[in-house]
């Protein structure tokens, strides 16, 4: 007996599929892993817009990537409603296509704004939103500069340090831990099951399932005992009734995902543009222009997020030169965003100034925490560079070995040196970064789970 032919997530049933492209481009392999601006430029030049690839070699995953500005925006912003972040719209996974992958983890559907659309999207949007918004920017900063500084002073004494290792990767987690209240004990567990899932490596799939535990543990932990932290502000916005701790541990998921990886990226990319870039470099340190400008002009060129791997069409529709039927994958390409020529300025002060990259998303999915990343950035780059003034790159930049690059890609290591070492001054305890929800949230007391 044969079983049912899948359906559409509506209920109905799947709608004959547009003429399949005569090929599909493989996205793997060296050049894309060694030089991925290089990729998408040549792709760009020999396909268009938007081209047809397979991001496995055993087939099966497959999808439309889009490099084109104007392309990526119809996308993102989907004015025709024709796009959907629901992964139930997939449906080459549907009908059990797509191999076992790493990536495929990431596009599950959660309970949380960024897999949702229209007005269920706004609704978990919003106290998101909200917990942010409890922030207070300057105190947040002094948090992070004494964090940073606490890391540079367990630096090596002497000779180059993995500045990946030892610093833009455990500064933002360190951050995240504490903006969300998570026991220090729990931080480097947590820490290391976000990595392996944004490397999406062979662990990705069992840390997926980690990760999901130790979330729920913290909402739970925040329920009985609220803190002055973003987990307890998202609870508190949730009002006084009852509510599901799976999709509050979701939200915390993502906000924790979303404040690891990819600020370890940018810091990453950030400072190893300014230790081979001698002029962004002397800019910064003449002051005519600031490291948050130069962190920005990093953007254009290796956005700390490369591929968005979380967009379905939902019907058939023409993007580019192609027709997309319902089911189908869209891959949108921040890194090609930066580099298209119809929108990429040609000046280098004017790719320092401009925000036209897409680095953040657009649309209803922008990320909604670019404060916070740029303010985490500035200050891991800042604080480094004034404590290690001379700063420089230990070895031939040819040599840096590369994780994978289809989501969050950055250096395996970072090996910089610096002749001089200034020693950090001596400061009071920041102060902190939020007040208590109850005291300070307008949604009132934390709710209570329910029976």
């Amino acid at each position: 007996m044969t079983s049912p032919a899948p359906l559409m997530p509506d209920g109905s049933p799947w709608p004959p599929r547009a003429g399949a492209p005569a090929s599909h481009v493989p996205m793997y392999g060296p050049e894309f892993e060694n030089d991925p601006a290089g990729f998408y430029r040549d792709l760009r030049e020999k396909y268009g817009p938007v081209v047809p690839v397979e991001v496995d070699e055993r087939g099966g995953f497959r999808g439309w990537l889009v490099l084109g500005h104007r392309e990526q925006l119809e996308v993102l912003n989907n004015r025709s409603g024709v796009f959907s972040h629901d992964s139930r719209w997939w449906r080459d996974r549907a009908e059990g296509r797509v191999p076992d992958h790493p990536l495929v983890q990431q596009t599950e559907r959660r309970r949380n704004m960024f897999s949702a659309d229209g007005a269920e999207h706004r609704r978990l949007r919003s106290p998101v939103d909200q917990a942010l918004s409890g922030l207070h920017p300057e105190h947040t900063r002094g948090y992070v500069d004494h964090l940073a500084d606490q890391l540079i002073d367990a630096f090596p004494a002497f000779g180059p340090v993995d500045v990946v290792n030892w610093y833009a990767q455990p500064l933002p987690m360190l951050v995240m831990m504490g903006l969300l209240g998570l026991p220090e004990e729990r931080a480097t567990a947590v820490s290391q099951t976000v990595l392996e899932i944004v490397q999406a490596g062979p662990g990705a799939n069992a840390a997926a399932r980690r990760m999901d535990e130790q979330m729920r543990e913290q909402v739970e932990e925040k329920l009985r005992a609220p803190g002055a932290d973003l987990t307890s502000w998202l609870i508190a916005q949730y009002g006084t009734g009852v509510f599901d701790p799976d999709e509050v541990a979701d939200q915390v998921r993502l906000m924790l995902q979303g404040g690891l990886g990819p600020t370890s990226a940018w810091i990453a990319a950030t400072l190893l543009r300014l230790v081979t870039d001698d002029r962004l470099r002397r800019d910064v340190e003449s002051g005519i222009i600031t490291v948050a400008e130069a962190a920005n002009r990093v953007l254009w060129d290796d956005p700390p997020v490369h591929n968005v791997f979380m967009n379905w069409a939902t019907s058939s529709t023409v993007l580019g030169q192609y027709e997309i039927s319902a089911g189908d994958l869209v891959i949108v390409s921040m890194v090609a965003s930066g580099l298209d020529p119809a929108v990429r300025p040609v000046e280098e002060e004017a790719l320092r100034a401009s925000r036209a990259h897409l680095a953040w998303g657009a649309g209803a999915h922008a990320c909604p925490a670019q404060d916070l990343g740029v303010l985490i950035v500035d200050c891991a780059v800042r604080r480094l560079l004034h404590r290690m003034p001379a700063l420089r790159l230990a070895v031939d930049e040819r040599d840096l070995a590369w994780g994978p690059g289809y989501v969050v890609r950055m250096p395996v290591e970072l090996p910089l040196m610096s002749p001089t070492r200034v020693p950090a001054e001596a400061t009071a305890e920041p102060p902190a970064f939020m007040a208590l929800p109850s005291a300070a949230s307008a949604a009132g007391q934390p709710a209570t789970p329910p029976p």
